[in-house]
Order: C-alpha cells, then structure tokens, then sequence
C-alpha cells in the first residue's frame, strides 16, 4: 500500500485500526473454509516491491502497468505451476511480460 494512502487512512480510521491485510486475510479464510481454491499474490508483489519495482500509481491503488505486468507474471506462473489448463489448452509458448514494458 502506498505510504500516502496508508497515512491517510490511519488519520480518518486511527491508528492500528485499518489493515491492508485484513480483507485478503478474511477472503482466504473463507475460501480455505469452504474448499475454494485461491491464489494469495502479496509475497510476490511485496516482493517485486521490495526490489525498488513501483507496482502503483502514486494518487491511488490502483495497478500501473509496472503493477499489471508484475500481477500477469504471478498469475502466470501460477496456472503453468498448478497445471490449471488441459494440455489442449495450455498456452503454446511462455508469455514474455516484459516486451509489454
């Protein structure tokens, strides 16, 4: 989360009150207690983060194309990983993000 927009809701919600975390936390939770398959991509955006790679706009949360290719890439490898397609659909070649860039 930007840390603009994390002051800004700490001001209007107090501190330790609001948690990014907190809505992803609850939706796996309830996937996990109904047996729905699902992807958690916040390591490998922090991570993507963490290396000095800028995933947002700088006014809001939304996704730059930095953040879109860096969400396409984990998603990607997840369903490659976790063999989500059929063969017969299975992608012919790798995606190659960064020509996007």
């Amino acid at each position: 989360v930007l840390p603009g927009a994390r002051a800004q809701l700490e001001r209007m919600l107090g501190a330790g009150e609001w948690s990014a975390d907190r809505p992803v936390d609850t939706v796996l939770a309830l996937c996990a207690e109904l047996s729905i398959p699902a992807l958690d991509p916040r390591p490998a955006l922090r991570a993507r983060a963490a290396a000095g790679e800028p995933l947002y706009y700088g006014r809001d949360w939304h996704f730059d194309p930095s953040g879109n290719r860096a969400f396409a890439s984990f998603l990607h490898e997840q369903i490659e990983a976790k063999k989500l397609f059929p063969p017969t659909h299975a992608a012919q070649r790798s995606a190659d993000l960064t020509a996007l860039a």
